[in-house]
């Protein structure tokens, strides 16, 4: 896992994989970058997936006394910057940071975490055709 430097210097944790197009997830709450490896598995053919170890968790380094949600926003948009990617997975609270301010900067999928409708992360591939859904260009869908 390598890190890659916040806004502020704090190291964020970031696990990648495949080749191709970027993709950056960021983890909910309870959840760290490996949980998503069978998703970033089922994408490597086509996508280089990019998951965070968002603050206090890994390597990252740790939330501190100036922690809040626009930090997370800074650490998101830090690796999409350093990995050239423009597209973010945001599950359950990495939801919640990537409809804070990062809608602007890049094509986003969120996972809400809504009873029956959220995908199951058990279930990568499944997980996996949702992502390469909302990633198909307008014109090549039916």
């Amino acid at each position: 896992m390598k890190t890659i430097a916040s806004t502020d210097g704090t190291a964020i944790g970031v696990l990648s994989s495949g080749t191709g197009p970027g993709v950056v997830v960021i983890p909910g709450a309870t959840r760290r970058a490996h949980h998503y490896a069978k998703l970033a598995a089922a994408l490597g053919d086509a996508y280089a997936v990019h998951a965070i170890d968002r603050r206090g968790r890994g390597p990252s380094g740790r939330q501190g006394p100036d922690y809040s949600i626009d930090r997370e926003v800074e650490d998101a948009i830090a690796v999409l910057d350093a990995t050239g990617s423009a597209v973010v997975f945001g599950h359950s609270y990495g939801g919640l940071v990537a409809l804070e301010r990062i809608i602007p900067n890049a094509t986003l999928i969120m996972s809400p975490r809504l009873e029956h409708n959220a995908p199951d992360l058990n279930a990568p591939e499944a997980v996996a055709g949702l992502v390469r859904t909302f990633l198909t260009p307008a014109e090549s869908m039916p």
